[in-house]
């Protein structure tokens, strides 16, 4: 047998022992000189435009070090429909603004306190929903990504579904769900003059340094993410926007700070499994062969797609190619 072999063997973890002993440094482990706590105001509408934030009374409070809205950060974004605060909020839990203080309970106290006028907007609830002609537009341009949806003919599909003897027609949906790991989000930044270190949840530290570069309009090299032992994600810890609040507040600050997500928190605004809607259609001989299918399938992607769009032209590509027949439409 091969020495470099492991099929049929027992691989061990070498995390196990850090994590069994208390050893492992999780990013809620990691605590600095003169840290600070951060809280995140979220948005109490599923869409609105926010008017004007009052923070006065927060920033007066003994041990606030820093606030920070949307009009502090008009240029800052992750992704070009990506703010890292953005002036209109889009879902239940969407990021209005966040402070920075001694401990945690002023931060709840003084985010509390900060006065937020909005303007209401009408909204969508479902993927069909959000694609009849007069839905309520999530952003400016429309709601689906890239403006129109992904197509994939083959064949002539009427004539398949002639020459069947049968036809079936059935649809189903998935709904949103969190993946929910033990650990929810986190983040430690800590600024050393022009540079950045920061420590997080995460499983792609390099994809984080260009986002976190690219938002808060620094070099690449001027950011160093560390990657603290991670309770899991399942998906739900590959995105940048609660780290790059918390590296903004700590710049503001002049002080390392941390953001923790609650639990609620993490199922509120969280990143999801995206809802489906899918109506299939099959033509098929009375000897079982298919002549023809059709593929209707709806992904909502929620706030922005990110890797949403991508899934579901893989959906559709990968049923396509999975179906030996001429006939066919995703």
């Amino acid at each position: 047998m091969n020495s470099n072999a492991v099929i049929g063997t027992s691989v061990a973890r070498r995390d196990l022992p850090q994590k069994l002993t208390g050893e492992a440094k999780y990013t809620s482990d990691i605590y600095l000189p003169g840290m600070l706590v951060g809280k995140v105001v979220r948005s109490p509408h599923p869409h609105a435009r926010i008017l004007s934030i009052d923070t006065s009374a927060a920033e007066s409070l003994p041990g606030v070090h820093a606030v920070l809205t949307p009009f502090d950060v008009p240029q800052g974004r992750l992704a070009p429909d990506l703010p890292i605060l953005d002036t209109v909020v889009r879902y239940v839990g969407d990021e209005v603004a966040a402070v920075a203080a001694d401990d945690e309970d002023l931060a709840e106290y003084a985010a509390s306190l900060m006065k937020i006028s909005y303007e209401p907007l009408p909204f969508v609830t479902t993927p069909r929903e959000a694609m009849e002609p007069d839905a309520a537009r999530v952003h400016p341009e429309g709601n689906l990504v890239g403006g129109e949806p992904l197509a994939l003919t083959r064949g002539n599909v009427d004539e398949g579904f002639e020459q069947a003897d049968r036809i079936f027609s059935m649809s189903y949906s998935t709904p949103s769900h969190s993946p929910a790991p033990l650990e929810p989000r986190a983040a430690v930044a800590m600024w050393e003059g022009e540079k950045l270190t920061i420590w997080k949840t995460t499983r792609g530290v390099h994809a984080d340094r260009m986002s976190l570069a690219s938002a808060l309009g620094v070099e690449r090299n001027a950011v160093r993410v560390i990657g603290a032992t991670l309770g899991a994600g399942y998906g739900g810890k590959d995105e940048s926007r609660l780290s790059v609040i918390t590296a903004e507040l700590a710049r503001r600050a002049g002080k390392p700070v941390k953001i923790e997500a609650t639990r609620e928190e993490e199922f509120l605004a969280g990143r999801k499994r995206h809802s489906t809607e899918t109506t299939v259609k099959v033509g098929v001989k009375n000897d079982g062969t298919v002549t023809a299918v059709t593929r209707d399938y709806a992904d909502g992607h929620g706030r922005v797609p990110g890797i949403g769009a991508g899934r579901g032209q893989a959906s559709g590509s990968g049923c396509a190619l999975s179906i030996s027949l001429p006939e066919c439409a995703i």
